[in-house]
């Protein structure tokens, strides 16, 4: 699936398609928000059956974009991210672990997922120490490189969408307050 979009991402006119915004979120990992996907399904014209197919899609995305960025989340606030309750927050979560789609721990009690993305600091961590190793006697090997730059990247990416997306929100939501904020900062 991945592999389809980068394909149809990379293409010269995609550029031009009214979902290129959320074809470019799902590309580079950022969160699809609920009210892009709203518009796309409005000017799509899709039916009801074919909304609730992209919605889940797009749900499941965002997940695996938040267990990128954060290592637990409260259900609440999963929710808040996704436009859906916490229970339904949990819930899509639960299933997504059951079918062995995404590693992670539900603590009902406490209503927080701990995601375990520990595989991929694993990754850095190895690919880091192997270019410690390759250092010392030759160039590493590109492949390596690459591997530690795209992930740092990426997460670096995703952070400053995140906090772009937190002042938008702080701006749209408190604008007295954000413009007492920014006046300070200058």
């Amino acid at each position: 699936k991945m592999r389809l979009l980068t394909s149809l991402h990379r293409e010269k006119l995609a550029p031009t398609l009214p979902s290129f915004g959320i074809l470019e979120n799902m590309v580079l990992k950022r969160l699809v928000r609920p009210a892009k996907l709203e518009e796309f399904s409005k000017r799509a014209q899709l039916p009801q059956d074919k909304v609730s197919i992209l919605e889940h899609a797009i749900r499941e995305h965002n997940v695996f974009v938040l267990s990128s960025l954060y290592t637990n989340m409260k259900f609440e606030n999963l929710g808040r991210s996704l436009g859906i309750d916490a229970d339904e927050a949990e819930m899509t979560c639960s299933r997504m672990i059951a079918e062995g789609r995404m590693k992670g721990r539900i603590d009902q009690i406490d209503g927080v997922i701990t995601f375990e993305g520990a595989h991929e600091v694993e990754e850095v961590a190895a690919a880091i120490s192997s270019l410690k190793r390759h250092a010392k006697e030759q160039q590493p090997p590109m492949h390596f490189r690459e591997t530690v730059s795209a992930k740092w990247d990426l997460r670096i990416v995703n952070l400053c969408q995140s906090i772009e997306d937190a002042v938008d929100l702080l701006i749209e939501r408190h604008p007295a307050y954000a413009n007492t904020l920014f006046r300070s900062i200058e």
